[in-house]
């Protein structure tokens, strides 16, 4: 999608982008219409259904939104990083290699991808850091409305299905089916001592790569299984849970890391520089561990707080490469595990829909008419006048 240039004054994106905001505050966006009806133009949706292309917008509008914007934001409020250092991360983590907003597009939501290519081509354009707040502080808002309308629509009572389940509830199943004691059940995880060298982190890390690279993780066993043992699921069930752990481990892995690894290779920034990124977008405000182990993958939880841990102990940016390298692969094969089970079969229940289908419904609702209301019953013969009581507060009639 190569959509036009509305021009490049950053300020008339800056007015373009909050008049569209103000007009999807309340009312829902076109885009997001035509995706809730599953009319995906892009083709969009393996197997010609949508719940894919909800659960990725789900997952890029609340990332990018709320998560990937307010960082940079932050660090533009900071005195660490001047305007052309954060004009840089900003390209690095929304648009080089990877466009989030043409990716967005291609989902369906055009609009929101138009305005983030002219939001990219304005960057070069800013002078000042306040500048710079101001215009991407319009695009996050913006982005984050997007969001609260994929978030508002979306199934999620399809999660009545994939119930919580009580490790009570699967002593009680073992024992039926096997009749064996449940004291035979694998122990739950433990945090390892604290471990002192990065070299170390980095073994155990590989170590549980490697372990789960072709064996399921017992804690993504438990969660297929229902078992939410933080109760974490609006409503007592595990899709929420699935989706956001798509969301997470998906945007954690496989996008921020690999920004970190590539931005380490800049030499325009210091190892120090390195680690004040990495720590500001997994671990500040909102640690992306501590919300993974709260969604159950407590072994990655404890591998992520070990890791970060170890970041102070690194002396180069070479160190800093293998260890976050070897974080960042497992998170992917985390996310592997959680993107083979996550239940995209109920897909089927939100199948693409064709313009002509939208215009064959539209014709028979509108354009040929409803159907005519029924004929009003006849007046009864000669009614005598109605006498109203307030004690039955009913009409009735008399001879």
């Amino acid at each position: 999608m190569n959509p036009v240039s509305q021009g490049s004054d950053w300020r008339q994106t800056l007015e373009r982008i909050r008049t569209n905001t103000q007009a999807i505050w309340v009312e829902m966006p076109d885009d997001v219409l035509k995706v809730q009806w599953g009319v995906i133009q892009s083709g969009a949706g393996s197997g010609e259904q949508a719940l894919s292309v909800y659960i990725h917008l789900e997952a890029y509008c609340m990332l990018y939104g709320a998560d990937v914007f307010y960082r940079l934001l932050k660090m533009a409020h900071g005195d660490s990083y001047d305007l052309k250092t954060v004009v840089y991360l900003t390209k690095e983590f929304v648009k080089e290699t990877f466009n989030a907003f043409e990716f967005m597009g291609d989902l369906g939501f055009v609009t929101l991808s138009e305005l983030g290519h002219s939001y990219l081509e304005c960057l070069d354009e800013l002078t000042t850091k306040p500048e710079y707040i101001e215009l991407t502080s319009a695009m996050m808002t913006n982005t984050v409305r997007h969001h609260r309308w994929v978030h508002y629509f979306f199934p999620w009572n399809l999660g009545a299905a994939y119930p919580h389940r009580s490790v009570a509830d699967i002593d009680k199943i073992y024992t039926i089916l096997h009749a064996v004691s449940a004291a035979t059940q694998v122990p739950p995880y433990e945090r390892s001592p604290v471990l002192r060298g990065w070299q170390d982190v980095q073994r155990l890390i590989e170590e549980e790569t490697k372990r789960i690279w072709t064996s399921e993780p017992e804690d993504i066993t438990k969660i297929n299984w229902g078992v939410i043992s933080s109760g974490a699921g609006s409503g007592e069930q595990s899709i929420s849970v699935i989706v956001h752990l798509e969301a997470y481990c998906m945007l954690v892995g496989a996008d921020l890391f690999y920004r970190f690894l590539r931005i380490s290779r800049n030499p325009d920034f210091t190892l120090n520089q390195v680690v004040d990124i990495t720590r500001e977008f997994v671990e500040r405000t909102f640690n992306a561990f501590e919300f993974m182990g709260d969604l159950g993958l407590v072994k990655l939880k404890e591998l992520g707080l070990e890791y970060l841990g170890a970041l102070s102990e690194l002396q180069n940016k070479t160190q800093y490469e293998q260890l976050s390298a070897a974080m960042m692969t497992c998170i992917v094969r985390h996310h592997r595990w959680i993107h083979y089970n996550l239940p995209w079969n109920m897909g089927g229940a939100y199948p693409h829909r064709k313009e002509d289908e939208i215009k064959a419904i539209y014709d028979v609702l509108f354009r040929k008419g409803l159907p005519a209301e029924p004929p009003q019953l006849p007046p009864p013969p000669n009614p005598a006048a109605p006498i109203r009581t307030n004690v039955f507060r009913r009409t009735i009639y008399t001879d």
